[in-house]
């Protein structure tokens, strides 16, 4: 079942039966729709007010699970990660489920739009189990056009993410290390990887705040866990 939570009241909604769901949820930018995918391999999307699923489009014929959503900033487009034949799929296609078009494959994770709809950010992990491994962040633009590497992290004892986002003004990309250390790097690619500081990287992807990953990072020897206040 679909909940909403009211974060003022507190107050929950069951707004829809999501049974056999396999994706993360994504709100439309206007919040008035929230997509999913399930089992059947089927895109639907649910309508907030009334709580009424409607198919989008059913992806069967190509893929084997349907993971995760970022919709363009216009709420025109969605780009959608599958696991395809022996490979994750990056696709782009209208909401209304034309247009379908695969812009990447490979060992891909998270995807973001870049503010005016035209670009999409990715990361590729590479080889992460080896010395040697690293994560890959690619630029795609949006139409299926060829991408452009704009920055390769190498394995450096810790945990590589990704999770690539966009500045506010499209002209750099951060991207995360676990745990939250942050990166970024020009959009073009013509700048070399800087660290960068992890508030500025949280309100580029949304505003979300750990306290608890900053005090490892803070204090990475001598942390042991969580605070209790």
């Amino acid at each position: 079942m679909l909940h909403i939570i009211d974060p003022a009241s507190g107050l929950v909604t069951d707004l829809a039966s999501t049974a056999g769901i396999t994706s993360t949820l994504a709100w439309s930018p206007d919040d008035t729709r929230i997509v999913f995918g399930d089992e059947t391999r089927s895109i639907h999307s649910v309508d907030v007010d009334t709580g009424e699923v409607s198919p989008v489009v059913e992806l069967a014929g190509y893929v084997e699970t349907i993971y995760a959503f970022s919709w363009s900033p216009d709420g025109s487009r969605l780009a959608v990660l599958v696991e395809g034949t022996g490979a994750a799929q990056l696709l782009v296609m209208d909401t209304g489920g034309s247009n379908i078009r695969i812009v990447a494959a490979g060992e891909l994770t998270t995807a973001d739009w870049s503010p005016d709809a035209s670009r999409i950010v990715f990361a590729e992990e590479h080889g992460l189990a080896t010395a040697s491994g690293e994560i890959r962040i690619w630029v795609a633009p949006a139409d299926g056009s060829t991408a452009s590497l704009v920055a390769s992290y190498g394995n450096r004892g810790c945990c590589l993410w990704g999770d690539p986002v966009w500045s506010p003004d499209g002209s750099q990309i951060a991207f995360s290390e676990e745990p939250n250390r942050a990166h970024v790097v020009s959009a073009d690619g013509s700048s070399d990887v800087e660290d960068i500081d992890d508030l500025t990287y949280a309100s580029w992807s949304g505003g979300s705040f750990c306290d608890m990953c900053l005090a490892w990072i803070n204090h990475p020897v001598s942390y042991e866990g969580p605070r209790e206040t």
